[in-house]
């Protein structure tokens, strides 16, 4: 499934970016290749992967396609955990190298990769696992992405439980990429970071990790400002904490190889991911600056005022003249732009023509507002893999190869 961008007429609320998920293309037997006397288990994991492989096939974007994406992969994906502790049996030669044939969603071309250079079954089950667990988090992250329905205001209580669902999905999603960067440490399997691959570099998946949190920030700072009963110093908070998710992603996203960057090709991009973050960066300084606008005016520190301001505008015109259109955030882009434009443009006039106060350097002003980021969200263990399908026992496995007759 690829997940594409929304449409520009499309009327729904926007909010996470989608990333195309990666393809599994053909189908693994390992019943025919793992010498065993009980392969029953081995037969189940293949046609659970048969399953897995069907729902990605399936062009349609929708949620329950997502759904079932990450469905039927953590299905599998309690298999491969299964086959990866029967990998660890030192006298086990596997009869045959099956290929991984794989699509990627972020190479050039969309190229197939096929790798029949993982010679045991360890390193198999593991580039299984971070390609099965990639695809399921993207899939999770569109599931979260598509559910989020967004009406007139956006303050009826359908739009709070959307936002509220969508969050406990996401931070399934980021879950399973913490998994994976961690996972990944563990293992040695260099012959799975090929350019026509890149899914699976460390640095990769270390970005989607970053943009799992990034996800969750946006859907807490959305449900937060609908409460309406917040204090504008703790959406602050939030936002800045955003701010920084935003602007330590691009910073990751400008170290990936030109190459991967500018991509074009149906569906999105890293690169359109890079302009999603600046956006987004500078959504959340205006939302910041704006409201530190409002708190100097309300007790009449106007050249304070005119400082955050001034810092408001240049976001303003950083958004309006050098950031792409991006249709994901379109509705937030014009709410806020809507919001804060008229609040900040007055505030700057009032003080140069009328109090005259001397506009100070809010950097280091004694008597500046401190916004300190709030708590980085904490990811919890991912639980996907402690129940496997099988235990290695039920396989009665025939070890030193030579001795399987078939």
């Amino acid at each position: 499934m690829v997940v594409s961008p929304p449409s520009p007429l499309c009327p729904d609320f926007q909010l996470l970016y989608p990333l195309p998920i990666p393809e599994a293309v053909c189908p693994i037997l390992f019943e025919e290749f793992i010498p065993c006397a009980n392969p029953d288990p081995l037969r189940q994991a293949s046609l659970h992967r048969e399953a897995f492989v069907r729902a990605l096939s399936d062009v349609e974007t929708s949620v329950d396609n997502a759904r079932h994406i990450a469905e039927t992969g953590e299905t599998y994906l309690r298999d491969v955990a299964a086959l990866h502790e029967v990998g660890r049996e030192p006298l086990l030669q596997i009869q045959m190298v099956p290929k991984l044939t794989w699509r990627s969603g972020i190479a050039p071309k969309a190229e197939l990769f096929c790798d029949t250079t993982l010679k045991n079954l360890r390193d198999i089950c593991h580039f299984e696992t971070l390609a099965v667990g990639f695809s399921v988090g993207l899939a999770k992250l569109a599931v979260a992405g598509l559910s989020i329905r967004v009406t007139d205001d956006g303050s009826s209580e359908s739009d709070t439980h959307s936002m509220m669902d969508a969050l406990g999905v996401c931070k399934e999603a980021a879950s399973i990429f913490s998994f994976l960067v961690n996972f990944n440490q563990e293992l040695n399997c260099p012959n799975i970071t090929k350019e026509s691959f890149p899914e699976l570099q460390p640095r990769i998946l270390t970005i989607m990790k970053d943009y799992g949190l990034l996800c969750l920030g946006q859907i807490t700072f959305e449900i937060a400002q609908r409460k309406g009963s917040l204090d504008p110093m703790t959406l602050c908070r939030l936002a800045e904490q955003n701010r920084i998710y935003a602007r330590d992603l691009g910073s990751r996203l400008r170290e990936i190889p030109s190459h991967i960057m500018s991509v074009e090709k149906s569906g999105s991009t890293f690169g359109e991911l890079l302009n999603h973050c600046q956006l987004y960066e500078q959504l959340m300084s205006l939302i910041i600056n704006g409201h530190l606008t409002e708190k100097a005016t309300k007790i009449t520190k106007y050249g304070m005022a005119e400082a955050y301001a001034i810092r408001a505008l240049q976001a303003i015109q950083i958004i309006e003249t050098k950031l792409k259109p991006n249709y994901v955030l379109d509705a937030v882009r014009n709410r806020e732009l809507s919001r804060w434009r008229k609040i900040v443009t007055e505030a700057e006039i009032d003080n140069s023509k009328i109090y005259f106060q001397s506009v100070p350097n809010v950097d280091t002003h004694e008597d500046r507002f401190i916004v300190n980021p709030a708590a980085v969200a904490k990811i919890e263990e991912y639980k996907g893999l402690i129940t496997r399908n099988f235990s290695v026992s039920e396989l009665e496995l025939f070890l030193n190869g030579p001795a399987y007759e078939g």
